[in-house]
């Protein structure tokens, strides 16, 4: 019988994912989509923040982020 995962397993699997994403600049087409919207607000609500790879990488871009997940591993490791 296959068991699930914990919060913590899952966000930890989750990372390493989002980590090999982040180092291949893979997150920069999020920073880019948003920076093609005519506004002059930089400011970004994250829903689903995962990891946080996607946040650093808004942040970093000079974004204000706020980033949010059910999730409350994937809020610590952000």
């Amino acid at each position: 019988m296959n068991r699930l995962m914990t919060s913590e397993e899952y966000i930890e699997a989750w990372n390493l994912n989002a980590k090999q994403h982040f180092n291949d600049g893979d997150y920069e087409w999020i920073c880019d989509r948003i920076r093609q919207i005519p506004s002059d607000m930089n400011k970004i609500f994250e829903i689903g923040c995962g990891s946080g790879y996607s946040t650093l990488t808004l942040v970093l871009r000079d974004f204000d982020v706020v980033s949010i997940d059910a999730n409350k591993s994937a809020i610590e490791a952000t």
